[in-house]
């Protein structure tokens, strides 16, 4: 699995702990929810910006977002 592939499943998997449709968690980082979608399936390469907005919208640490990746 790739940097990219993990990063997104971790976001996937933080964003349905938080009970979060993709749409809502764009909105709230200020994303399209197709940009999102992307980053969730690992096609999209991201900002760390956009990182950090994501695990503050999640209430998580970026380490969480960043967990598994050697």
């Amino acid at each position: 699995m790739s940097p990219f592939e993990l990063i997104g499943k971790n976001i996937r998997a933080a964003r349905r702990q938080a009970h979060l449709a993709q749409i809502d968690l764009a909105e709230m980082v200020g994303i399209n929810r197709a940009y999102l979608s992307e980053i969730e399936n690992g096609r999209r390469n991201m900002t760390i910006g956009i990182l950090m907005a994501v695990a503050d919208a999640l209430k998580i640490r970026l380490s969480d977002i960043l967990s598994g990746i050697e």
